[in-house]
């Protein structure tokens, strides 16, 4: 999975991806504030001003602890799914051979900005292609301009949830330039209205499945909210300025030791830590964006499930909101 990501190198402008520990499913969603795309770069390369979003399932194999200007341009991201978790002819989904899947979002640009004649757009066919240098993205998705939040959340984060209630490891990142809509698409407003973004539409998901289940299972849900600024790791939800550790288990797995994690049951306490957490975000002002994330945020919801036959399994949902991707000579940062 990780030599998959490596290869897709991309500096669009808003990302989300979802990375698993193991083998498995990912998926990547990015929202620009102009626009947003899906897919990977043939070449090496990425669209500029993009946002990528990916998705990632993978089986739970680590036990031990959670693992560790102006003008925007589109986003992309890639998803592919598995069969386990795609359904033949839903558009939401991916291919039964896929297991990563990437989309690209364009957000609405400002009044005055237009998009650079050298960018080709063929939204039905999930090509963006680049004249000079020539370079082509081929996308699992295009979302356009007037794309709502709702879409870009069925598309790539919906079918993944029930890979969480099976015991799997699903991450869902967005990265880009700064100013291009992560935070927009991964965080939104921290509410049930339709500028929810993925993170809170998530949530209430999760806990809508959990609700439906019927075979008496038994479920035991905890979250923590990490951040990751200047190569360092902090505990939002336990805000003391000390700098965590990554550590690894004696099963091969890898934890960021002394992190808190919260035990939730429902979703709107998951919502009430994020606000709490978002309020020892770094942010700072860019000339690309007045409130520029500057550090990673890392959500991740961890799911036990003990069964009535006493059997326990347990799965893990990140979420991750990456800090923009620029040149220091045009965001001053």
């Amino acid at each position: 999975t990780m030599s998959n990501l490596q290869r897709t190198k991309t500096k669009a402008r808003v990302s989300i991806s979802i990375k698993s520990t193991t083998l498995g499913r990912t998926t990547t969603i990015a929202p620009d504030p102009r626009v947003s795309v899906a897919g990977r770069s043939v070449g090496g390369t990425t669209t500029r001003g993009a946002t990528t979003t990916r998705t990632t399932v993978a089986p739970n194999t680590n036990r031990a602890g959670p693992p560790a200007t102006n003008r925007a341009g589109p986003a992309l991201a890639r998803s592919k799914t598995t069969s386990e978790f795609s359904n033949a002819g839903d558009d939401s989904g991916g291919t039964d051979s896929e297991n990563i899947r990437v989309s690209a979002r364009f957000r609405p640009l400002k009044d005055g900005h237009t998009y650079p004649d050298e960018m080709e757009i063929f939204q039905d066919q999930g090509i963006v292609n680049i004249k000079n240098p020539p370079r082509q993205f081929i996308l699992d998705k295009i979302f356009g301009e007037d794309s709502t939040q709702e879409e870009v959340f069925a598309w790539a984060a919906k079918n993944s949830l029930q890979g969480a209630l099976r015991g799997i490891n699903v991450t869902i990142l967005a990265y880009g330039q700064t100013g291009a809509g992560k935070t927009h698409t991964m965080f939104g407003h921290l509410d049930t209205s339709e500028n929810a973004g993925v993170i809170p539409r998530c949530c209430m998901e999760l806990f809508d499945l959990m609700e439906q289940d019927d075979k008496g299972v038994e479920f035991t849900c905890s979250c923590s909210m990490l951040e990751i600024y200047k190569e360092e790791l902090f505990d939002l939800l336990n805000h003391n300025d000390l700098a965590l550790q990554i550590k690894e288990s004696k099963n091969g797995g890898v934890f960021v030791e002394n992190l808190s994690h919260q035990y939730v049951s429902e979703y709107e306490q998951v919502l009430d830590l994020i606000d709490l957490g978002n309020k020892y975000k770094a942010v700072a002002s860019t000339k690309m964006n007045s409130e520029s994330s500057r550090s990673h945020t890392i959500v991740t919801i961890d799911v036990v499930m003990k069964s009535q036959d006493g059997s326990v399994n347990k799965g893990r949902l990140n979420l991750v909101d990456l800090a923009g991707s620029e040149k220091i000579k045009k965001t001053g940062a």
